[in-house]
Order: structure tokens, then C-alpha cells, then sequence
């Protein structure tokens, strides 16, 4: 728990159909769903080395290229 937050639920594995970004620093899976019981805000929390994220293997993965970013951010603005 961290403040005025609780946890809401644990994943230890990879949900099914989440995408595999294999990123640096990953050494195993663990992310923490908490609810602020001030604001009612959920979050995500994890330990994974997200400095790279937006590097080639998660674009690659989550929007299958370059091109997919740019696919994405027209159909969203359009």
C-alpha cells in the first residue's frame, strides 16, 4: 500500500493477450493495480525498466512500426 492508496489486485504473470514488449531489465513479471481512495484513481505499478520504451521492440510490438505511430496518431486526430 502506499499512501492513502490500496491494492486492488496482483498479477505475478503476464495477463493472456498482453502485448510482449521485452524490454531491458525485465527479470520477471510483477504489476500491482492500487486504488486511491482519495480521488478514486486507479494506477499501475511495476518494476520494469521503462527507459526504453519506445524504442524499437515495444513500437514494433504494439504498433508493428514507425508507420504504425503515425497511422495511429492520424486516425486518433482525424
Amino acid at each position: 500500500m502506499q499512501n492513502g492508496s490500496e491494492s486492488v489486485h496482483v498479477y505475478k504473470e503476464k495477463p493472456k493477450g498482453e502485448t510482449e514488449f521485452r524490454l531491458q531489465g525485465d527479470s520477471g513479471y510483477h504489476r500491482e493495480i492500487l486504488y486511491c481512495k482519495t480521488c478514486g484513481h486507479y494506477r499501475s505499478i511495476h518494476d520494469v525498466d521503462i527507459s526504453s520504451l519506445y524504442e524499437s521492440s515495444y513500437v514494433d510490438s504494439t504498433y508493428g512500426g514507425l508507420e504504425g505511430i503515425q497511422k495511429n496518431y492520424e486516425r486518433i486526430m482525424a
